[in-house]
């Protein structure tokens, strides 16, 4: 979905603002729609290394990130439940301290 929702944005803002404004074509627009998603896929990556090597930190922020993913029912709220019990888990939180 995280590919493909920049391209759908991007067709959308096409749609509602027309094919050309201001000079901006297609192409300028979808490279100023995917710069979000490139942000947060770094973002993302760098709490996957936190977590695969062991950083507090990179718990924390997964913790709060499945807080946050609770909100995406239904399928979203059953991932974010159990990434957050298994973080709770004693020997996951010993791995991390």
């Amino acid at each position: 979905m995280w590919l493909v929702l920049p391209f759908v944005v991007t067709v959308m803002l096409a749609g509602f603002i027309g094919d050309e404004i201001a000079g901006i074509d297609f192409a300028a627009l979808s490279l100023i729609c995917w710069i979000p998603f490139i942000i947060i896929a770094v973002f993302y990556f760098l709490v996957a290394f936190g977590l695969f090597a062991g950083r507090g930190w990179a718990r924390l922020i997964a913790i709060i990130l499945a807080i946050l993913g609770l909100l995406n029912f239904p399928i979203g709220t059953i991932i974010s439940i159990i990434i957050l019990i298994y973080l709770f888990r004693a020997d996951v939180k010993a791995y991390f301290n």
